[in-house]
């Protein structure tokens, strides 16, 4: 069969034509965007069996090169037995070192170890941004040195906190409090609207229901020296809560530890409260309906006759008083 040439030669001459008639419209192709190269960087280490990791990822056995982005990344160089090594670099970084690095990692006398536990327990360590597991967490086998330490966990604030860390066989023990996200919340609130007196009052609430007694008392007491800098705000919430507390309706099985707290509470109060510590008249009458809802009548009489005769001069007295 003959091959018709001159169709052939005459749809190449077309197609020519058609894309110089392109170009001569100026309609080129789009350029596409330009991405900032990255540069090679080859890590040696004296020891042969050492792994190169990159960004907490495990990589090739060295020597291998590595691609250095213009951005931030970080490099970890380990081996069994030796003492790791990190850099955090970046492309302009690599530039200057000849495109080449040789690490030496150190000996086995020269590792560190950490021991790390929290309250509560159960919180995520990250070690030089590498999550390393839960705590309580031994971390063995570190560089000498600064590192940064992380602890998260849900319903908590996480903490960072900066450790420096010497060689050594005994591991550093560090132990870190991770506060509650609404204990937390609500003394950023105290500190920012001290005059507001639900904050007082939930900060207090949080604080007995995880049970940190001692620092519910200071809660509480904190909120009666507010009412004393003012003392036409409204307390409603307040006094409800320190009623609530007293009178145990947090604990459905009472505790020796919960009864201490309530009667370390109720004697706090009366030493801040009580017409004989007390120059504010609301204070006075609050703790004396606090009294009466505890079922303490006779304390409560006896404090109402003590508060009468305080502050007999006051018209509104009567007013504050219970009936």
């Amino acid at each position: 069969m003959r091959i018709r040439r001159p169709i052939l030669f005459g749809s190449v001459a077309l197609l020519v034509l058609a894309v110089g008639g392109v170009r001569l419209l100026g309609l080129q192709e789009r350029p596409t965007a330009r991405i900032a190269p990255s540069c090679p960087l080859i890590v040696r280490c004296s020891q042969p069996d050492a792994i190169l990791w990159v960004d907490g990822i495990p990589g090739e056995p060295l020597p291998c090169t590595v691609e250095v982005p213009p951005g931030w990344m970080r490099l970890r160089v380990t081996s069994p037995g030796f003492s790791a090594w990190q850099l955090r670099l970046n492309r302009e970084k690599a530039k200057t070192m000849a495109g080449e690095i040789w690490v030496d990692l150190g000996q086995s006398d020269q590792l560190a170890a950490i021991e790390v536990t929290s309250t509560p327990p159960e919180a995520e360590v990250r070690l030089d941004g590498e999550v390393r597991g839960r705590t309580p967490l031994l971390l063995a086998g570190l560089c000498p040195g600064t590192h940064m330490l992380a602890l998260s966990r849900g319903g908590c604030t996480a903490v960072e906190r900066e450790i420096d860390l010497q060689p050594g066989p005994a591991p550093r023990p560090v132990h870190i409090d991770l506060p509650d996200a609404l204990v937390d919340y609500y003394e950023s609130m105290v500190r920012q609207e001290p005059d507001n007196l639900d904050h007082h009052a939930e900060l207090a609430h949080q604080l007995v229901l995880q049970r940190r007694y001692d620092e519910a008392v200071a809660a509480f007491l904190a909120g009666v020296d507010q009412i004393r800098l003012a003392p036409e705000a409204n307390a409603d919430r307040f006094w409800q809560e320190v009623q609530s507390t007293l009178s145990g309706q947090y604990w459905v099985t009472p505790s020796p530890e919960t009864a201490a707290f309530r009667q370390q509470l109720a004697q706090r109060l009366a030493g801040t409260c009580s017409a004989a510590a007390c120059d504010i008249p609301q204070i006075c009458a609050a703790h004396v309906r606090l009294l009466r809802v505890l079922g303490n009548a006779s304390g409560a009489a006896e404090e109402l006759r003590a508060i009468r005769l305080k502050f007999r001069n006051d018209p509104a007295i009567e007013r504050l008083l219970p009936n």
